[in-house]
């Protein structure tokens, strides 16, 4: 977000400022702090729980030096606390209640209690500290979980927030608030230095009055207002006022249209972000005079319409992303004198006809998937010099190139010495590569899945050793797995799965140690697999190689120095009992086993509790089920053991496996009754106990109620 104004800048400016002020109190410690306020932060801290008060550790009488605690350098009084997680070494604190011992700081500037466990009501009495100038109660986590779901903390009333009259900052994101908006923004206007205020994922509502606020004599200041993830079904009408907003987020709420007349009058909007809305109908009119803009998000929605000339007028934009509407036409020509452009997302539209190629190499990032494009133009006005831009290019799945008429992809070559990273030609009919492919060295991602390219791997791929993804699966590439690919070190991913390549697999991608998946799968591939090739890769998690004609080589006390969470073998060659290196894999999600020669018993030390998948079919598995299996792997929503030699009694205990979806453990020779519990499991819709031995009467609970 581009925020250069002088106010805005304030804000950072306060921060370094407190900063510096922090090494300046250290040079009085001789002093420590002012003792009222010592005993205030110590009432304070005593709410909080056990592990708290121990990770805080506020001891001695130097309050200043305590841990997320700011003094003034001269007078020595408290300004700012900051418990939040980034200075707290990235722990969540938890407290029952804010104490009112907060009070007594009467110098306090800044206050971050973001991410801390607070339960019930955020107190009316904050609104006392008259010179807090930063306010953060964020409550929302970067894994996208918030307090609120519970109301485990909450603001029933909003109005003691407009008795802050120095706050220029406040993020309560992911707080509920049960005020409607218009409430919410009656206290904005009456805070004269507020420049930024954040209300994410507030649960805020629409007015039901839709009445405006009274604002006072001053226009607002408010320079970025996020109102994202709420409630609202129209615009509030207070923003109308707020004539000196640069970014306005309205994303993640359920707005109709977006056609206010007066949204012509915040005429220096940069940033407008309504990803994610209801909007319908014709592209809204309401942005057009905002010719400031330089980020515009409209995606996500329901907008059915052409994309409008006066678009090519915004001449600052630099991200624009209209994807996943249903906008129709051809490659719109108003956007391209747009030269500021560095983002461009168009995917999952109706678009048609013809990409001009000369556009978009000016342009950093562009997605035009899931379009109906069918032509790719190369050619370029006359003495003119492209420049390119392009780092990620995703002109797939969905369009309509194919086989010859892609050859004008050649011209991309104009962008050899630029930093293009990401290029994905998925999902087409592509039948051939052009050698100057070889010559985008800075290419990170490369996604050729899903096309009818064949012969070998393009030897020119050598040239290509910044790669971190090549993914060319779902071909008909043939031959052997080109030894090159050992010299690419920085890769992440190797997929080839779905193609016809033959021969061993090379020692030399053992020298991959950043790998993190590797799918071989369903190819022609022999020999043997060991430890030269998996032994030195530490952070593989994903390894497919099934389908294939392998035998697996690794030695039973082998102790691998990766951990996997799938592993797919279906059909290789592993001949031996239940492989005992798998006792070291505990975050095991998918394990494919079929069809690869194993024999034996299922080993009680086969403990999985991240396990969902378990597929030992077709071998020569024998002996009883546990009768504890429910614990071993108790997540289990899919376990197939058909075709193997397993006796005795189906154990009861498997109806615990109460996320079981599919069983099936059919072609055995199991006896006895079935046990009706079976069919009592919440989620089950498969059980095939077909060709073993069992006996007595069909249990009702398989029936349909």
């Amino acid at each position: 977000m581009r925020l250069s104004l002088s106010d805005v800048l304030l804000i950072f400016f306060l921060l370094f400022f407190e900063a510096s002020q922090l090494c300046l109190c250290r040079n009085l410690t001789d002093k420590g702090c002012v003792e009222e306020e010592r005993h205030a932060l110590l009432k304070f801290r005593d709410n909080f729980d056990h592990y708290s008060r121990h990770v805080l550790v506020w001891e001695g009488k130097q309050c200043c030096r305590w841990k997320g605690v700011k003094c003034d350098g001269i007078t020595g009084h408290v300004v700012r606390i900051d418990l939040s997680p980034k200075t707290i070494h990235n722990c969540t604190l938890s407290c029952e209640a804010m104490s009112p011992s907060l009070l007594e700081l009467k110098h306090l500037s800044h206050l971050d209690l973001s991410l801390i466990d607070f339960q019930g009501r955020v107190p009316h009495h904050l609104g006392n500290l008259t010179n807090l100038q930063i306010i953060d109660l964020n409550e929302f986590y970067e894994h996208g979980l918030f307090v609120w779901e519970n109301q485990e903390l909450y603001m029933d009333d909003f109005t003691w927030v407009s008795q802050l009259s120095s706050l220029q900052y406040i993020n309560i994101r992911g707080l509920y608030i049960e005020n409607d908006v218009n409430i919410i923004m009656q206290a904005i206007y009456n805070l004269p230095f507020l420049l930024q205020a954040d209300f994410m994922y507030c649960g805020i509502h629409s007015s039901s009055t839709y009445g405006f606020v009274n604002s006072s004599t001053l226009p607002s200041k408010v320079q970025v207002l996020n109102l994202g993830g709420d409630f609202l079904d129209v615009i509030p009408k207070a923003l109308q006022s707020m004539t000196s907003l640069r970014s306005l987020d309205l994303s993640l709420n359920i707005l109709i249209d977006f056609d206010p007349l007066w949204f012509g009058k915040l005429r220096f909007v940069e940033h407008l972000n309504l990803v994610k809305n209801s909007i319908s109908g014709l592209f809204p009119t309401a942005i057009q005079n905002q010719s400031s803009l330089t980020s515009l998000d409209i995606s996500d929605n329901n907008i059915l319409d052409s994309i409008p000339l006066w678009l090519g007028e915004f001449m600052f934009l630099v991200h624009l992303n209209l994807a996943r509407n249903k906008l129709f036409g051809s490659f719109p020509i108003a956007i391209q004198n747009i030269n500021s452009l560095r983002f461009l997302d168009l995917s999952s539209n109706n678009l048609i006809s013809t990409i001009l190629l000369c556009f978009i190499k000016r342009i950093e990032h562009v997605n035009l998937s899931n379009n109906k494009f069918s032509v790719l133009q190369s050619s370029y006005p006359r003495n003119s010099k492209i420049t390119c831009n392009l780092k990620s290019l995703d002109l797939f799945p969905n369009n309509k190139f194919e086989g010859e008429t892609y050859g004008s992809i050649k011209n991309i070559s104009v962008c050899i010495n630029s930093d293009l990273q990401e290029l994905d030609l998925s999902h087409n009919k592509l039948k051939d590569l052009i050698e100057s492919f070889g010559q985008l060295k800075n290419l990170a991602y490369l996604n050729l899945a899903s096309n009818f390219l064949n012969g070998p791997i393009p030897l020119f791929f050598r040239n290509l050793t910044k790669l971190e993804e090549l993914i060319l699966k779902d071909n008909q590439f043939n031959g052997t797995i080109p030894a090159f690919l050992g010299r690419f070190s920085y890769l992440r991913v190797l997929d080839v799965s779905g193609n016809h390549l033959t021969g061993n697999i090379p020692d030399d991608l053992g020298k991959l140690f950043n790998l993190k998946c590797l799918d071989l799968s369903t190819n022609s591939l022999e020999g043997s697999l060991g430890e030269i090739i998996l032994g030195n890769m530490s952070y593989l998690c994903d390894l497919r190689l099934g389908m294939n004609k392998l035998s697996i080589k690794l030695a039973p006390n082998l102790l691998p120095p990766f951990q996997l969470t799938n592993l797919n073998l279906s059909s290789c060659i592993i001949g031996t009992p239940f492989p005992q290196w798998l006792q070291s894999q505990k975050k095991l999600v998918n394990l494919d086993l079929p069809n690869t020669s194993l024999w034996g018993t299922l080993p009680a030390w086969f403990q999985q509790e991240n396990l969902f998948v378990l597929d030992l079919s077709n071998n020569k598995i024998s002996g009883q089920l546990l009768r504890n299996l429910h614990n071993m792997i108790s997540n289990l929503t899919g376990m197939f053991l058909g075709n193997n030699l397993l006796n005795g009694s189906i154990p009861k205990s498997l109806c615990k496996l109460q996320r079981l979806q599919e069983l099936n453990l059919s072609k055995n020779k199991l006896s006895r009754k079935v046990p009706s519990c079976l069919g009592e499991i919440e989620y089950i819709e498969l059980i095939d106990l077909s060709s073993n031995e069992l006996s007595g009467t069909i249990p009702e609970s398989f029936c349909c109620s």
